[in-house]
């Protein structure tokens, strides 16, 4: 039996040796999960002491993954001792290829003090990380997301909101009095494989998974002005700009400015039509429709696009009505380019097959641009359209004073009188007409039309379409009214107040929701600052008046969580390792909105939260193991202890007074004075590149420094070692890395020498070893990895490291020759040229995104790395849908994640996934509490997805003891 047992083990050898070495004929075999998912000791582990160390053997039945760690009698970690896949390349406390190993132990804690009671310790030996959801954290589904009204569309089963961008969209349902029931778009995880025309992408693992298209990567939906490269399939308009950097490299774009939803289908539209069902399939359709934009050349003689603004489905759901193509010269509303003049629109209504491949065509009105009037088949800005259960199509003609009601074959059945309406809602159970007035800004400075007759808020109600008697009218509420007409309107679309109305066959609600919108056409005289905003609203009608029931708004921030959305949905994670809290930054302020001045407070226990007041408007910071704070500016770092309040600076041996310590350099900054701070060789980036402090206090800090081409010197008296092919690029300047002691004193100025562009975020373990993402594209076959803004991680020892470019104008010493070192390039980058990476432990592609890599765009929208103390890397896999883990050596333990929306909350929620549970659809933003949780920033679900790590099998054991 023992022979046949060592032969098996043997083969299992051999077979994993086999397996490593055909792998590595693969260019992208360090992609592929490396460990063997057997997780049962051969020979359960035993403890000896010899001398004054303890050995830890052990045997296990496979090449699985192993962590070791010492604990106290609360299970909290004060050794990590080692983790790793075993195999080949292990971890220096393993022995290469073997399944028997022997640790061995110091009687010391992390940091390097002795135990001093053996009795009050035991060891653990666990194979098989495994991961699991646990819980959304920082989620309420009623946060807004974009600064337009809401779109907001009635059905039977509820009211479907559209809500949108900054570069994220979402379509949620909620019931007639505002109560959330799920997110329809993005799509739900159970739902996706039944969504037709999606790219897809298969992966070296064999894998193949949907693509989000567009340049950020962050959204399936290809319909908006702004989002950049779309890469639809069909149906493209040829010469149509992207407008690429008008919405800031799509961070600021929007994917649609339309909601129609009826008979179980959804349309969405802004240059293209997007279309999918109320189920979370595309319901059989493909999602990318036609055009329903309206093309016109511009001044320069290029395509634009002027777009509408409302839309609605015939009862059947199979026919679309547009409408409201207009173009406010001062909003960023609907054309590409800024036609000659400043107001422009197409009076007109069209139509069109929802699941066709047909664009739209005239259904009344007017496709003459600018071409309008006020005779029974003329429109005069038209702004809104829908239908009633019987087909018959409303449309407000806002400047016309008139309600306009069509049978669906274009025919005028009735006119309603009513002054500026600007959208019409029928009632359900009573097939009531209501009509809400509001401002629609027609008017731009030099250009457009002013209305004759001043515009009116509120709500006047007439019979339903048989009688169509005038009722009564309904005010609104005080902050939908005040608005003023003003050619200086800024920022919106021009539409700035959206309403329905709404019924469960009891109650008659009324929905409202409103623009953030610049104080210069507000009624109120007040800044923008001090102008109270608003989310969504829900009132029920009674007795001819609003009763408010429901505020999205004071719900949100009852739970402590951020109104509005981060700038550039930046959510980075911390966590403080001794309370094992949870902390968030949402950058809002300047250096270019990337400063924060206050952080959220999170319990991943039981998920609630505090707003906490930091010392000054940080740029970044971290926490290390005795749970102190370490914020930073761009070239500045503090420490403090956060147990007391307000938290008292810890100051650096080698630290410098800073009497002014800030990083927004408006006058809404906030400063503070530091006793001893680290003062940096840097000056400052769009973002700095990451921080890390190690158990031992050690400090990595990413950093950006100035260039000096006359001398080389960089930063403050800093300067680096040159060599031939060592790139200072990096938009601001050269990146560099740079460790500090606990003392404050610099150990290594430019740990890796030649990194150019940025970091994205660092680790750094006991034996002063670096982790980083870096932005540079890993190569496989002479070609970048697909995802061409997809960054690398590295692991580098100290001193031994750096990176040999070509082909960046950023090279003060050039290389004698382009093919320098005679093998092939390692990584990509546009401040790098082509690069080889020499020195580095090992390297994994695939990971984060830098949008610099393209040639065009902006690192402000990016991601972030994790570390745990186990000297684990987490890595966000954002075409993935996943975070890959990777042991100390490189090896890839194993993928958390899969897609999946906000609604995937574990085998019971209304969207289960299996596996791990774990949905993402742009898990960006990681932090770990090692072995116990990874916590995932996910701006395109608005949650923090929170991952409890257990293992598969584990064993504990006391220290055996001298008596």
């Amino acid at each position: 039996m023992k022979l046949l047992k060592d032969i098996q083990k043997i083969i299992l050898i051999f077979s994993f040796i086999f397996t490593v070495s055909s792998g590595l004929l693969l260019a992208q075999e360090e992609l592929l999960v490396k460990r063997q998912t057997v997780f049962e000791f051969a020979k359960e582990p035993t403890i000896t002491k010899k001398e004054d160390q303890f050995y830890i053997e052990f045997e296990t039945k496979s090449f699985c993954d192993v962590t070791v760690s010492i604990e106290d009698e609360n299970g909290d970690i004060v050794r990590h001792l080692a983790s790793g896949v075993l195999g080949k390349r292990v971890s220096p406390s393993f022995q290469a290829n073997s399944l028997k190993q022997s640790v061995g132990w110091d009687g010391k804690n992390d940091r390097g003090e002795y135990i001093k009671d053996f009795n009050t310790v035991v060891v653990r030996v666990s194979l098989g990380l495994t991961p699991m959801f646990d819980k959304n954290l920082y989620w309420e589904p009623k946060r807004r997301q974009g600064r337009e009204a809401p779109i907001m569309q009635a059905t039977p089963e509820g009211v479907y909101v559209y809500d949108g961008g900054t570069a994220i969209d979402f379509v949620k349902l909620y019931n007639h009095n505002g109560d959330y029931i799920k997110t329809v778009y993005p799509f739900p995880g159970d739902k996706i494989k039944d969504v037709k025309g999606l790219n897809q992408h298969t992966f070296p693992d064999g894998k193949t998974l949907p693509q989000k298209p567009t340049y950020l990567r962050q959204t399936f939906l290809t319909s908006g002005n702004d989002y950049g490269y779309s890469n639809r399939k069909k149906y493209a308009v040829e010469g149509l700009p992207s407008a690429f950097g008008s919405a800031h490299y799509g961070m600021e774009g929007y994917a649609s400015s339309i909601l129609a939803v009826n008979n179980g289908k959804i349309a969405l539209g802004m240059k293209y039509l997007f279309r999918f069902a109320t189920d979370g399939t595309s319901g059989g359709m493909e999602v990318e429709g036609p055009a329903v934009a309206l093309f016109d050349t511009d001044r320069n003689k290029k395509v634009s696009a002027i777009v509408p603004r409302s839309a609605c489905l015939s009862p059947d759901g199979k026919t679309l009505y547009l409408t409201a193509y207009h173009f406010c010269r001062y909003g960023k509303a609907s054309a590409d380019i800024i036609l000659s003049g400043d107001w422009h629109t197409y009076h007109c209504v069209l139509k069109m097959d929802l699941a066709g491949e047909k664009s739209p065509e005239l259904f009344v009105g007017s496709l003459e641009l600018d071409k309008y009037g006020s005779d029974d088949k003329s429109l005069f800005v038209p702004t809104n359209v829908t239908v009633d259960k019987e087909g018959r199509v409303y449309v407000s003609d806002y400047m016309n004073d008139r309600v306009q009601i069509f049978s669906p074959e274009g025919k005028l059945l009735k006119s309603l009188a009513v002054t500026s309406p600007s959208q019409v809602s029928i009632h359900a159970k009573t097939q009531e007409i209501f009509v809400f007035s509001s401002i629609v800004y027609t008017d731009g400075r030099g250009g457009g039309i002013k209305r004759k007759t001043p515009f009116k808020s509120g709500i006047t109600v007439f019979e339903e379409f048989s009688k169509a008697g005038k009722k009564y009218e309904v005010p609104f509420p005080k902050e939908f009214t005040n608005y003023r007409e003003s050619d200086w309107y800024l920022g919106g679309m021009g539409f700035p107040i959206c309403g329905i109305v709404t019924t469960d066959g009891t109650e008659t609600n009324i929905w409202l929701s409103m623009e953030l919108i610049a104080a210069n056409v507000m009624s109120t005289g007040k800044g923008a600052g001090d102008i109270p905003s608003s989310n969504i609203k829900v009132y029920t009608l009674k007795d001819k008046t609003l009763v408010e029931k429901a505020d999205f708004e004071k719900e949100v921030t009852k739970k402590n969580i951020n109104v509005f959305p981060a700038t550039y949905n930046r959510q980075r994670l911390y966590v403080n390792p001794k309370n094992q809290k949870l902390y968030i930054s949402e950058c809002r302020y300047n250096y270019i909105g990337k400063a924060f001045k206050d952080i959220r407070e999170i319990d991943p226990i039981t998920g609630a939260i505090r707003k906490i007041e930091i010392p000054f408007d940080a740029e970044d910071m971290c926490f290390d193991q005795k749970g102190f704070a370490y914020l930073r500016t761009l070239s500045t770092v503090v420490r403090y202890d956060i147990s007391t309040n307000p938290w008292t600076e810890v100051p650096w041996d080698y630290g410098m007074e800073n009497p002014k310590v800030h990083t927004d350099t408006g006058s809404a900054r906030k400063e503070s004075t530091a006793i001893s701070a680290i003062e940096l060789h840097g000056g400052g980036d769009w973002h700095t590149g990451g921080m890390f402090v190690n158990s031992k206090g050690h400090i990595a800090v990413g950093l950006v420094t100035a260039r000096t081409a006359e001398s080389n010197a960089i930063g403050k008296g800093f300067k680096p070692v040159m060599y031939p092919g060592r790139s200072i690029g990096g938009r601001g300047g050269n990146v560099a890395i740079s460790v500090y002691d606990q003392f404050g004193k610099v150990i290594n100025e430019d740990f890796i020498p030649g990194l150019a562009n940025n970091s994205y975020g660092v680790g750094l373990d006991n034996s002063g070893n670096l982790y980083l993402m870096s932005s540079g594209t890993r190569i496989y076959d002479n070609k970048p990895y697909y995802l061409r803004e997809s960054g690398s991680m590295m692991k580098f020892k100290p001193n031994k490291g750096k990176i040999i470019s070509v082909g960046s104008g950023d090279i003060p010493i050039t290389l004698p020759n382009a093919n320098f070192l005679k093998e092939p390039f390692d990584i990509a980058d546009p401040s790098y040229g082509n690069a080889w990476v020499t020195g580095a432990e090992w390297m994994f592609g695939g990971v984060g995104f830098s949008g610099k890599n393209a040639g065009v765009g902006c690192s402000c929208w990016n991601a972030r790395m994790g570390f745990d103390y186990f000297n684990r890397s987490f890595a966000p896999e954002i075409d993935r849908y996943s975070v890959a883990v990777l042991d100390d050596e490189g090896n890839l333990i194993l993928r958390i994640g899969q897609y999946g929306n906000g609604d995937s909350q574990g085998p019971k929620s209304i969207a289960p996934l299996g596996g791990d549970e774990v949905g993402l659809v742009h898990g960006a933003y990681l932090a770990t509490l090692t072995d116990k949780f990874v916590f995932i920033a996910d701006p395109a679900s608005q949650r923090i997805v929170s991952v409890k790590l257990d293992y598969a099998k584990s064993h504990k054991q006391k220290l055996p003891i001298e008596k």
